[in-house]
């Protein structure tokens, strides 16, 4: 479609839009002029009542200054217009059936309730699970099987069930049985015993060889921010889980030797299983923080796995270190300076560590160049939220970390800088209401100069 070189002389947005129309584009027949603020809330509430009726999914409406000539005059900060904001709906909510209660077991032993619920359509696709978090959050909110239950997704994300509906409770007493869940005794993956920790709400399955706890590590281990191992994702992990080539993380770097097992099974292929091997072999030189945090210690991410190699420079050191010398690391409290002691206390740690070893796995930090001394990021603390236009997030953490800086993962009094992208969330506003100076990646990447 061309558009005339005589072409009106365009002054506010909706002549805009309505001149689109006119040449055959296709435009919202939801937007609203409006002149009072009364009539954009009005606007706004009718379009958040239609939502549920449109062809596509939508989570707010954004009310824009309409003159072209205002939208210069109040111009844009280094992230957004002035002429325009956002208003968000709440998480839309539905009520079903809580049909039944099952327990998904976790990489380290926790056992975590999930409703099973007649399927419903929320929020743009059919929901038939919820999670329900823990015993705790079930007795709070007095849920039962059979009750029905309200459900929204978090963030509009993830599905969770957030009430009951106690009048149907009553008025189906007599019809639907409502049965009281309590947490079993036994892992219903292993039959091992289950104990609730004092001052924990979880509870856990003790069996070390738990095959669940087992194919969930390995998903840990193999994943991205850990070993990064390409090629073995939880669908490949699980059928070598099941015909047995897998049983621990020691398994993973003897695949080699069973190449035409790998080949015979389906849809793997020479071509698939050579790149796999290679790709298990080249990450046996990842970095240490790599290694610590694919163990899945308790309480320890990636950041205080990146404290730890760089700290004690090597896996025999960290394996000696004591629970008064770990709590005097940075960010390191007492509850993970005692996990990181007991995990490498445990004499199942140590054998996994020396069988890695023996498998010729990198157990050393190289030396790291001293980082460049920069007056605006030396010892100041970085959180990054949002989409940034061309640098990773991982690559911007480098960049600071490279220049002395460190990066956090939670806004606090203690925030030099938040460096800030596309959809950043509440770790913005959180920003915002303390007055900390907030970074586009432009601002960023002048402030490395």
């Amino acid at each position: 479609q061309e558009i005339s070189a005589d072409a009106p002389e365009l002054s506010t947005h909706s002549e805009s839009l309505e001149y689109l129309k006119e040449q055959g584009f296709r435009v919202s027949s939801m937007y609203r002029v409006c002149n009072t603020p009364e009539e954009v809330w009005s606007a706004v509430q009718k379009i958040g009542a239609d939502r549920e009726r449109l062809e596509y999914e939508i989570d707010g409406a954004v009310i824009k200054t309409n003159a072209f000539s205002q939208r210069e005059r109040l111009g844009a900060t280094s992230k957004f217009p002035r002429w325009a904001t956002a208003y968000k709906y709440p998480p839309e909510k539905k009520f079903t059936r809580l049909k039944e209660i099952e327990i998904h077991v976790g990489r380290t032993g926790v056992l975590t309730p999930l409703a099973l619920l007649e399927p419903v359509f929320l929020a743009g696709s059919t929901i038939s699970k919820a999670t329900l978090h823990n015993m705790d959050y079930i007795r709070e909110r007095d849920i039962r099987i059979g009750d029905m239950v309200q459900i929204m997704k978090a963030g509009d994300v993830i599905p969770a069930v957030v009430s009951v509906d106690r009048e149907a409770r009553i008025q189906e007493r007599e019809t639907v049985p409502r049965t009281e869940f309590t947490m079993p005794e036994t892992c219903p993956e292993c039959g091992g015993p289950v104990l609730r920790e004092a001052g924990e709400a979880a509870f856990r399955c003790t069996n070390p060889e738990c095959p669940a706890k087992i194919y969930r590590g390995l998903i840990h281990f193999t994943s991205k921010d850990a070993m990064n191992i390409e090629g073995l994702g939880p669908a490949v992990l699980r059928v070598l889980c099941d015909q047995g080539l897998i049983t621990g993380i020691g398994d993973i770097y003897r695949l080699k030797d069973r190449r035409a097992e790998l080949i015979g099974i389906e849809r793997m292929g020479e071509k698939s299983v050579e790149n796999l091997l290679n790709s298990i072999e080249n990450r046996k030189k990842n970095e240490l923080y790599r290694l610590i945090f694919g163990l899945g210690i308790r309480q320890v991410g990636a950041a205080a796995s990146k404290v730890l190699a760089n700290h004690f420079g090597s896996m025999d050191a960290l394996m000696q270190a004591d629970p008064e010398t770990l709590e005097s690391l940075e960010d390191f409290g007492h509850i993970t300076a005692e996990s990181v002691y007991e995990f490498f206390q445990n004499p199942r740690t140590r054998a996994l560590i020396a069988e890695l070893k023996e498998l010729g796995l990198n157990m050393v930090c190289e030396t790291k160049a001293a980082p460049l001394v920069h007056s605006e990021i030396t010892g100041k603390t970085f959180v990054l939220t949002g989409t940034l236009p061309t640098l990773k997030r991982a690559d911007a953490q480098k960049l600071i970390e490279e220049h002395g800086g460190k990066c956090s993962s939670s806004v606090s009094s203690k925030t030099d800088y938040v460096l800030a992208g596309e959809e950043a969330g509440s770790k913005l506003e959180r920003a915002r209401q303390l007055g900390i100076r907030i970074l586009s990646e432009e601002e960023f990447r002048e402030l490395l100069k």
